[in-house]
C-alpha cells in the first residue's frame, strides 16, 4: 500500500508543477491547519534549544555578525535564533514564499512566556515582542533581516553587495538539483570574506519516509535516474539523492577544506542496501557512506581545525 501512496503523491505534485499551481499545496495546508498543528510549544522549545546549543559556540568563537540562510521555510525559528545570538545582518532566501508571520508571532510568544529559561536574551526577546505585531516586512526590518524569494542561485550577488560570515542551511541542500547546488556554492564565493564558512545540516533520506514510516528511507535510490528526473518537481518534491561523499566533493572543488560530523547511519538502511544491491551503483565507496541518512557539512577556504 505504501508504494501506491508514494507514487501517487509524486505524480500529483508533478501534475501541480506542470499546471504551475504549486501554491495550491500551501493553501491546502492553511485550510487544514497543518502548520499551526505542527508548531506546538514542544516543537518550538526543541528547535530553539537545539539551535542555541549548536550555534552559540560557533557564533562566539568566530564572532559571526552576518548570516546567509538558504531555505527560510515557514516558521522562522532559525532567523530568531540568529538574532538572539547577536547577528547584526541576516539574509534569508527560499525558492517559494512560505514564511508565516502568524507562526513567528507564536514563536515570540513562546519566548516571552518562557523568559525565565532565556534570561540572557531577555532584552532581545522583549524587543521582538515589541515589534512582532507589525507586518512581516516591517518586523524583519526591525531585526535587520532581508527575506528574498529567489530560485536563481547564481544571482545571490545581485541581492547583497556585502559578504557574509556564515552560510547556513538546515535540511535544504538535498532538495537542490545538482546544477543549482553548484551555482549556489560558486555564488557564495563572491559573498565571502576572509573568515566565511559554510555550515549545512543535510538529510540523505527520502523525505516521504519521514511522515510515512512504512516507506524505506532509501527506497528512492532504487528508482532509475531518468524516471526520477521526469516524475519529480523542482519546487515541490525534488531530492537530488546525492550521498555524503558527493556533497563533500562538490564543496571541496569550489571551497577547499571540507569535513563532516554527526553522521547518522542505522542498521535498517545498511540491510536495505545489501538486500537490493544498491551498493553496486557506488562501487568505489563504503556501504556505510551510502547508508548515511543525515550529517553536518562544514566547509571554508580557510577552515580552522577547532570548528
Amino acid at each position: 500500500m505504501w508504494i501506491v501512496l508514494f507514487w501517487s503523491r509524486l505524480l500529483v505534485e508533478k501534475f501541480m508543477c506542470l499546471l504551475k499551481i504549486e501554491e495550491l499545496q500551501e493553501k491546502i495546508k492553511k485550510i487544514t491547519g497543518r502548520h499551526e498543528n505542527l508548531i506546538t510549544d514542544e516543537f518550538i522549545a526543541t528547535r530553539i534549544n537545539n539551535k542555541l546549543q549548536e550555534l552559540s559556540p560557533l557564533v562566539d568563537k568566530l564572532n559571526i555578525k552576518s548570516v546567509h540562510e538558504q531555505g527560510t521555510g515557514w516558521h522562522g525559528i532559525d532567523i530568531i535564533v540568529f538574532y538572539l545570538l547577536g547577528a547584526e545582518r541576516i539574509y534569508t532566501t527560499d525558492v517559494r514564499d512560505l514564511l508565516k508571520m502568524d507562526i513567528i508571532r507564536k514563536v515570540v510568544l513562546f519566548l516571552v512566556h518562557n523568559l525565565a529559561n532565556y534570561k540572557i536574551y531577555e532584552d532581545k526577546i522583549l524587543f521582538l515582542n515589541e515589534h512582532v505585531k507589525k507586518d512581516r516586512d516591517l518586523f524583519l526590518k526591525s531585526i535587520n533581516t532581508i527575506y528574498c524569494v529567489n530560485d536563481k542561485f547564481e544571482n545571490l550577488k545581485d541581492f547583497s553587495k556585502e559578504g557574509f560570515d556564515l552560510f547556513y542551511s538546515d535540511s535544504v541542500l538535498q532538495r537542490f538539483k545538482v546544477s543549482d547546488l553548484r551555482k549556489y556554492i560558486v555564488s557564495t564565493l563572491s559573498l565571502s570574506n576572509d573568515k566565511s564558512f559554510h555550515l549545512h545540516k543535510i538529510d540523505c533520506k527520502d523525505f516521504f519516509s519521514i511522515r510515512n514510516k512504512k516507506i524505506p528511507q532509501l527506497y528512492y535510490l532504487r528508482i532509475n535516474d531518468f524516471i526520477w528526473e521526469k516524475v519529480t518537481c523542482r519546487k515541490l518534491n525534488y531530492q537530488n539523492r546525492l550521498r555524503i561523499f558527493d556533497f563533500v566533493l562538490l564543496f571541496e572543488r569550489s571551497l577547499g577544506k571540507t569535513r563532516t560530523r554527526n553522521e547518522l547511519v542505522n542498521n535498517e538502511c545498511l540491510d536495505y542496501i545489501k538486500k537490493y544491491n544498491i551498493d553496486r551503483l557506488y562501487s568505489q565507496h563504503m556501504i556505510h557512506q551510502i547508508a548515511t541518512t543525515a550529517f553536518t557539512l562544514i566547509s571554508s577556504v580557510t577552515l580552522r581545525d577547532d570548528i
